[in-house]
């Protein structure tokens, strides 16, 4: 036997027999804190928690997670009944707030999503957790993937899974708890938050019509927060690295490298066969655009719509265009009435997380089409979000979409980018974002 031309020998880890691993020397211990919110969350109105900074432990954001017990109710305060037909959308754990406002040091670093954290969350959950559907972190939050008629209210003896099994969980106003990672760009990020910064996060209330449906005539419902516990991770650091950290922020700014999410919406008229949107990110080009289409009478929520029932509206015609040539490929052009959609299928799969790898994603070829229609443009195929970030790019950018035949409701289009982002602090814990 002998190597190839230029190749080196190699050998199997599992030969190294006389190495042992490296031990961690910077983080002594793990703890969960429950955070308390500044106001008893069963009074209804937004949640605000507020981290103090006074502690030589660092927290881990990441691993923070966000624990709520919740009961629905008729809107006079009466239970519901056995086999009332209501029950949560999907991913009630986040689709009951409608925006989470993250301020560190007093200073917004979630300007950028707005009202529209339900969309970022499910999105995010879509593509970062739909290849292991069943697994305990989506379950603990009610991820339960809708199918069937995504659109049907009934949760009783409707065709939604989904909903069904979703309800069993509320039925007879019986609590249901739920917990999971908050999906807010700063607590995505790897690294730890140094010591000595202050953090507050608020949750605002989704309306009770957007994050429920059902199918009950003239009926009106309401949400109790029973419990509400932020669970804030803190991690002991080994006092010497405490010390280097201190001598290194007198040279320099600690540097926290994330991805900043951009979640805009925009509302296309009945009758229309067409959408172009100039400069959708104002000069900005995004690393990653994912564009989806629902109904503005469930985007504005009303109990028998499912606000994240993407439908395809009969969509021939989706493209993004950068300085007038389209990214990353030619546009895709679906044809519903004849199920040939499968370029449009494929692009979700172009992530470097999903295409290529032994996963078993969730939306199959059929349930595309019925519910989870989106298109992913993504534009910076070449790097490794791991471990490097992309260039920063300006230019003109255009969304254009064509429909088939004329558009028979006011539709909402849902545009999710990612844009590479530092947020750097220095000595004095003054932040700045760039």
């Amino acid at each position: 036997m002998y190597c190839a031309e230029g190749s080196k020998p190699a050998y199997s880890r599992r030969l190294a027999l006389f190495h042992n691993f490296p031990t961690e020397a910077g983080v002594e211990q793990t703890e969960w804190v429950d955070v308390r919110p500044m106001a008893n969350p069963i009074h209804g109105g937004a949640v605000e928690f507020n981290l103090s900074g006074a502690t030589t432990n660092y927290l881990d954001l990441k691993r923070t997670r966000l624990y709520v017990r919740v009961k629905l109710f008729h809107e006079d305060g009466s239970s519901l009944t056995q086999n009332e037909s209501v029950g949560f959308v999907n991913l009630p754990l986040h689709s009951m707030w409608s925006q989470v406002d993250i301020a560190v040091q007093q200073q917004t670093v979630t300007s950028s999503v707005s009202n529209n954290y339900p969309y970022k969350a499910y999105l995010d959950m879509l593509f970062k957790h739909g290849t292991t559907q069943k697994t305990i972190d989506t379950q603990s939050q009610l991820f339960i993937p809708d199918s069937g008629n995504v659109d049907d209210p009934d949760a009783a003896a409707g065709s939604n899974l989904g909903l069904y099994l979703r309800t069993k969980y509320s039925n007879n106003s019986q609590s249901v708890d739920m917990e999971g990672p908050i999906f807010m760009d700063i607590c995505q990020q790897e690294r730890f938050m140094i010591n000595g910064v202050q953090i507050t996060l608020k949750f605002w209330p989704s309306r009770e019509n957007f994050f429920l449906l059902s199918s009950e005539e003239g009926m009106r419902y309401k949400i109790r927060v029973e419990d509400c516990i932020l669970k804030c991770c803190y991690v002991k650091i080994n006092p010497g690295v405490i010390v280097g950290h201190a001598e290194a922020l007198a040279k320099q700014p600690v540097l926290y490298p994330f991805r900043r999410s951009d979640l805009k919406c925009f509302a296309i008229p009945a009758g229309q066969f067409h959408m172009n949107i100039d400069d959708v990110f104002q000069g900005e080009i995004p690393e990653r655009l994912i564009v989806g289409l629902v109904s503005s009478k469930a985007y504005s929520g009303m109990y028998h719509l499912n606000p994240f029932n993407f439908q395809h509206f009969h969509c021939n015609f989706a493209a993004f265009y950068i300085d007038g040539k389209s990214v990353p490929s030619t546009p895709l052009e679906p044809n519903y009435r004849e199920g040939t959609y499968v370029s449009s299928y494929l692009s979700l799969f172009n992530s470097k997380h999903i295409y290529g790898e032994d996963n078993q994603f969730f939306i199959n070829r059929e349930d595309y089409a019925k519910g989870y229609c989106l298109y992913m443009f993504d534009i910076n195929t070449v790097y490794d979000p791991e471990n490097n970030l992309p260039m920063l790019k300006k230019g003109h950018t255009r969304l254009q979409l064509k429909f088939e035949t004329a558009l028979q409701e006011a539709v909402t289009c849902v545009c999710y980018a990612h844009f590479p982002a530092i947020l750097k602090i220095d000595a004095a814990r003054n932040v700045e974002i760039k």
